[in-house]
């Protein structure tokens, strides 16, 4: 499914226009990125969590000049599935 296509099912089910909707998901999807900038997390029970961990440094090997590498630490996004869907899906 598509953006517009969530847009135009939504705005069908709750009678609203698609304009509406649109600017009700832009703004739920902001608040998505906000919270992943700001390395919270953000928690819809049943439905998924969303948050930033942070990956530690480690050592890799160059697959082609065979010579350890560092890879660096740095913070990865991650969502985690609630029941509903893992119910949904079985």
């Amino acid at each position: 499914m598509t953006k517009k296509e969530l847009i135009k099912s939504i705005a069908n089910k709750t009678k609203l226009s698609q304009k509406v909707v649109a600017q009700v998901l832009d703004t739920f999807l902001d608040e998505l990125v906000g919270v992943a900038k700001s390395k919270g997390t953000l928690s819809l029970v049943g439905y998924f969590t969303l948050g930033v961990k942070k990956r530690g440094a480690r050592t890799a090997i160059n697959p082609k000049t065979k010579q350890k590498i560092t890879i660096p630490a740095k913070n990865v996004p991650f969502i985690k599935v609630g029941s509903k869907i893992k119910e949904a899906v079985k």
